[in-house]
């Protein structure tokens, strides 16, 4: 059943999401020929249109994350708490399904839009300088080739590469959740449901950072005072650099865990559809 879910949600969120991606490409393919035509011309029309393109490319990549979390909380909201969550919670589906639904079209979106940004930055500068993509290419060739010569294999790299990759994906789940949280939060009360959203999502955040802050000054005067015979070697920094990144890895885990369950369960046992 999740699987069906997962196709209309794409199917669903791919309207907002497909045209805002083809749109930054399509800006900058036009704000390259742009720039290649007023490297031969210098006139006042085809200036001012690359002025205008280039303002709407770096406007396009500042909303476009923006437009695609709001696009998907929109539909959350939507699909689950407003007149549509009558139908959606009598089909014969779990609320877990219905939650990860949105989570895995949530980050595939947001990661497809991280990517449609890269890409649009290849359509940009890829053609003003011939064979930059192979001197790239090149490029991260001597630094795998650098860091191979002072002991660290691709393997490592791929490690800390697989650790930040999981950092990003349980951040893009908890940038979710803290929105799925809040919503259902908000409407479990009769009255004043989004102003009270509003009100819970503010206060998630400062309970948050409460927690963070509290945590930070356990653990500085946990080690205070403590003595440590570190020896510094390139394993055992490579060590703590894998300790730390998986440390960020839990916290991160067990903050979305928290938000997750508090989202299943408020849809569960609280909710209060209009």
């Amino acid at each position: 059943m999740l699987r069906k879910l997962l196709k209309y949600e794409f199917k669903a969120t791919g309207r907002v999401m497909l045209p805002v991606l083809l749109a930054l490409l399509a800006v900058s393919g036009l704000l390259n020929i742009c720039v290649r035509v007023t490297e031969h011309s210098e006139g006042t029309v085809i200036s001012f249109v690359t002025g205008m393109l280039a303002f709407l490319y770096v406007m396009a990549i500042l909303a476009i994350g923006v437009v695609a979390l709001v696009a998907l909380v929109y539909r959350f909201y939507k699909n689950l708490l407003s007149d549509e969550g009558y139908l959606m919670f009598t089909l014969p589906v779990s609320v877990h399904s219905l939650v990860w639904a949105k989570l895995i079209t949530a980050i595939v979106w947001l990661i497809a839009a991280f990517l449609d940004i890269v890409l649009s930055l290849f359509v940009l500068a890829a053609p003003l300088r011939l064979g930059w993509g192979i001197e790239f290419v090149q490029f991260i060739g001597q630094v795998f080739d650098e860091l191979a010569a002072v002991g660290i294999n691709g393997l490592e790299i791929a490690a800390f590469a697989l650790e930040l990759l999981l950092i990003v994906i349980l951040g893009i789940i908890g940038s979710c959740l803290v929105f799925y949280t809040a919503l259902s939060l908000g409407h479990s009360f009769s009255n004043h449901k989004m102003l009270l959203s509003v009100g819970f999502y503010f206060a998630i955040g400062f309970v948050t950072q409460i927690v963070v802050v509290m945590l930070l000054i356990g653990l500085g005067t946990t080690l205070d005072g403590t003595e440590f015979n570190y020896v510094y070697t390139l394993r055992s920094a490579l060590n703590l650099g894998h300790a730390t990144l998986l440390g960020i890895c839990l916290s991160t885990l067990l903050y979305d865990a928290v938000l997750y369950f508090g989202t299943t369960f408020m849809l569960k046992r609280r909710l209060n559809l209009p």
